[in-house]
């Protein structure tokens, strides 16, 4: 997990959590992001952030 870059409020997200999406965006420096900081409620399919 140490490796993982940390979502958008700083905190790793571990991709194991059912709260973590993963941005299908390729070279995404993110990479994993809590739905809860990204407003949403359920993780849709392939989802891509805004960065």
């Amino acid at each position: 997990i140490d490796a993982l870059n940390g979502c958008l409020c700083g905190l790793v997200a571990d991709p194991s959590s059912e709260d973590v999406l993963k941005c299908k965006q390729s070279g995404c420096e993110t990479q994993f992001y809590h739905l809860q900081c990204i407003s949403l409620e359920w993780a849709p399919r392939n989802w891509v952030c805004e960065a």
